[in-house]
């Protein structure tokens, strides 16, 4: 499902899964900590994860374009204030 690659000699995500003997299907694994909806007992399932998850990248990339955004907005004005300066 992940991939990665060696980050400073780190083993990548996967290598680790196999090292550790981690299985890819959870439902091989009824010992492992199931994810519930908050305030029920019922599972979410791998497409609630993902959906969830893709939600929360959206939600981080406006974040993240509206921040850039305003600070190139800043320092377009402080390129404008130097113009300013330069011309008189």
């Amino acid at each position: 499902m992940f991939r990665a690659t060696r980050d400073h000699g780190r083993p990548s995500l996967s290598q680790e899964a196999r090292e550790s003997g981690a299985d890819s299907d959870d439902s091989e694994a009824p010992d492992r900590e199931t994810t519930t909806y908050p305030g029920t007992q019922e599972p979410l399932t791998k497409t609630d994860l993902h959906q969830m998850l893709l939600a929360a990248s959206a939600d981080i990339k406006a974040h993240t374009a509206a921040e850039l955004e305003r600070h190139i907005s800043g320092l377009k004005g402080e390129i404008e204030t130097l113009n300013n300066r330069t011309s008189q």
